[in-house]
């Protein structure tokens, strides 16, 4: 400051020895914790304290849907660029990603003119973003802490026996009480596990219902495609389409409504027929 002619008194810049001693002191102490190394142990247990103290709430798992989906439209994007070998844009085939996650129907590039591989791998991002089967991650995070809360009661210290009865058996008199009704009462499942089987049900009913549509309109859509068109009808590029393989495409991305086709603007009619099928 004295090369810009600032004067300075000198009682600002000393200090007593006791301060050089605490700002000396703090010092040490900054780098002896600079210095310590945290074991990957360490960071492990306190990110599962973290994870079981968290409190979850309905936006929080909205904000993680929609980082999950954003890094699946990145990461797709990038698995049907490489299998293209780059001559399609990158852009155009994160688009056609965020089509298949989104369920947006847009498209700067047909979906018919990419490879069998490339549409394999959209429709499997397509399956797994769709509106039924993405709901299921959150419940198994649901499930997930709802067994930790069980394990953590059962481990903690049993409180009296007569807290746990209903309010009407402590109106009631011990011996006027069955003791087999009793033992059904203590027998009957805590909320705890009630919510466990509920998670559990909720996913199978899930699963099961997305499979028997996709298993029925999958046969029907195979057949009436196999016994009503000629392999002709069927060209994709100048490649013949399996019909059986054509309705996977259109019986995922109609059940997701994503308006993608496997087939270009000509076939179109085909689909009229096979999405009037769809609707049962």
């Amino acid at each position: 400051m004295d090369d810009f002619d600032f004067p300075r008194k000198p009682s600002c810049i000393t200090i007593s020895n006791l301060e050089e001693d605490v700002i000396k002191a703090e010092i040490d102490i900054v780098k002896a914790t600079a210095n310590i190394a945290v074991p990957l142990s360490e960071w492990r247990q306190r990110f599962r304290r973290l994870w079981r103290n968290y409190k979850w709430r309905m936006s929080h798992y909205f904000y993680l849907h929609l980082f999950v989906f954003f890094c699946n439209t990145l990461i797709c994007g990038i698995i049907v660029w490489s299998i293209e070998q780059y001559k399609i844009p990158y852009i155009d085939c994160w688009f056609i990603s965020a089509t298949c996650v989104f369920t947006c129907g847009l498209q700067t590039y047909d979906f018919a003119l990419f490879s069998r591989s490339s549409q394999s791998v959209l429709l499997f991002y397509t399956w797994i973003s769709g509106i039924t089967v993405s709901t299921i991650p959150a419940i198994f995070i649901k499930l997930y802490r709802v067994k930790n809360e069980i394990i953590s009661s059962e481990e903690s210290v049993r409180r009296p026996s007569d807290i746990d009865t209903l309010p009407i058996q402590r109106m009631v008199p011990n011996e006027t009480m069955d003791s087999d009704i009793n033992e059904r009462i203590q027998s009957l499942p805590t909320p705890h596990h009630l919510r466990v089987t509920a998670y559990i049900l909720m996913i199978v009913l899930i699963l099961s219902t997305c499979f028997v549509i996709y298993l029925t309109s999958f046969i029907a859509m195979g057949i009436w495609l196999k016994c009503h068109y000629d392999p002709k009808d069927l060209l994709q590029g100048n490649q013949t389409m399996n019909p059986f393989y054509a309705s996977i495409v259109i019986t995922i991305t109609a059940f997701n409504q994503n308006g993608l086709s496997p087939w270009q603007d000509e076939k179109q009619k085909i689909l009229i027929k096979i999405y009037f099928i769809s609707i049962f």
